[in-house]
This record gives structure tokens, C-alpha cells and sequence, in this order.
């Protein structure tokens, strides 16, 4: 959840898979706020996963600080598509996934690309789920 109360987006994960070809997850994000925002996945703020070294909070909080978080595997597939904009009241939910491998023993977190407010341009709303997924060989 991020944003004061009746001003939120809620971001979910409700599953994440390795598949025979690599990976999918279900997730959703809400709009609960007055504002409208853009559903925004580029190559500089993609939806997919990072894969981190452990399942610590604080060494997500302390990468991000100094600009060292993992590369994000990039979705390539969504389903159904990502809306343009997302209304106050609105919600998406479907799957994303990818081709490739991913190393044993790492910890996953989801990344939501990027919602980016139409009315204030600089509003931009980056999230990394706060859960993490093990990785088992």
C-alpha cells in the first residue's frame, strides 16, 4: 500500500510460479485514490522481478538507497494487457511472466513498474513488493 489513507494504490501479489520456461505472476493494483495515474512499464521502469541475495527488508531498503537493487528481470507477456490509465476506483489484475532461468537459492521480489500521476507529472510510484519468494533448486 502506498499513500495516506483514502489516497492509497494497493499493490497485491496473489501467486508466483517457475514454470518449464520461466516464470509468471498474478498480481493486482488499485487505484483508491482522487488521482489518475499511468500504467507505465519501460525498459527504465519495467514490471518483472528482482532476485535478490536474501529475504532481508533491510537490504531492499538499503540497495535502493544506494542505487544497487538487482536489474529487473522484465516481464515480456501480459495478460490481459496493462491499462493505459488506471481512474480513481479502478483495478488491474492478471498475470505477467517471462522466458529464463532464474539462480537457485535467490530470494524474489515483484516490481510493479511505475504509476505516474496525469495531473502532477513528478508523481511517480515505483514498488518492489515487501514479500519475497525462495527460490528452491
Amino acid at each position: 500500500v502506498a499513500g495516506e489513507r483514502g489516497e492509497q494504490l494497493v499493490f497485491s501479489v496473489e501467486s508466483f510460479e517457475v514454470v518449464s520456461d520461466g516464470w509468471k505472476v498474478e498480481l493486482s493494483v488499485a487505484n483508491q485514490s482522487t488521482t489518475s495515474y499511468r500504467v507505465v512499464s519501460t525498459v527504465e521502469r519495467p514490471f518483472g522481478l528482482m532476485v535478490f541475495s536474501s529475504g532481508d527488508y533491510e537490504e531492499l531498503l538499503e540497495q535502493n538507497e544506494n542505487g544497487t537493487l538487482p536489474t529487473v528481470r522484465r516481464a515480456t507477456s501480459y495478460s490481459p494487457h496493462l491499462p493505459a490509465i488506471l481512474e480513481p476506483g479502478d483495478s488491474w489484475s492478471g498475470t505477467i511472466s517471462a522466458p529464463g532461468a532464474l539462480v537457485a537459492n535467490g530470494w524474489v521480489r515483484v516490481v510493479f513498474g511505475a504509476l505516474v500521476s496525469v495531473v502532477e507529472q513528478r508523481d511517480v510510484v515505483p514498488w518492489i513488493s515487501d514479500n519475497t519468494y525462495r527460490l528452491r533448486p
